[in-house]
């Protein structure tokens, strides 16, 4: 038998708020999810209540969603790119994916 507990449940495969993805993956027996950065920066109510949500949910953490699409930008869409990485670096479980791309942009 599958023992799906052992086995994470990607954020970005499911529609609805963080909350209501939280309740499907338990729901459905994952024992933890790979969360997209979208689910914790853009939550309504701050990153600070996405992290407790995440807590409260009694999921792991396994990863990050790979970031995209640094390379090419400048100005103000690479900045909010960037601020993007730093609040996800902060709140996470200890490492980011990124492409091979977003090195330099991401250390600027």
């Amino acid at each position: 038998m599958l023992e799906l507990q052992r086995f994470a449940m990607n954020t970005n495969t499911l529609a609805g708020t963080l909350e209501e993805k939280l309740r499907a993956v338990k729901a459905a027996g994952f024992g933890a999810i790979v969360l997209s950065g979208a689910d914790l920066v853009g939550h309504p109510d701050g990153i600070d209540v996405a992290v407790e949500f995440v807590t409260a949910s009694g999921l792991k953490v396994s990863a990050f969603q790979m970031l995209h699409d640094f390379e090419g930008l400048s100005g103000h869409m690479l900045a909010r790119r960037q601020d993007r990485r730093r609040h996800l670096d902060r709140s996470g479980p200890g490492g980011l994916l990124g492409s091979g791309a977003e090195g330099q942009a991401v250390e600027r």
